[in-house]
């Protein structure tokens, strides 16, 4: 998972439940403040999604963000 991804993905909900289910520490990384990458898509990741006539996100946080 991009990095990046983490500060939508992981609400307070989420954390909660990755503590409770015992996961929060495989988690930690992805929320660590000294983090990086995964902001920006690379020229891979650009170049693969231009190819394409459309995407498709699987997804909906419990704020919205897919």
């Amino acid at each position: 998972m991009p990095l990046g991804v983490a500060d939508i993905a992981f609400t307070p909900t989420v954390r909660a439940e990755q503590e409770r289910l015992g996961s929060a520490a495989l988690y930690a990384s992805a929320l660590s403040p000294d983090r990086d990458g995964g902001r920006s898509l690379t020229e891979r990741e650009a170049s693969f999604l231009e190819a394409r006539d459309g995407v498709f996100q699987a997804t909906v946080s419990e704020t919205g963000w897919p």
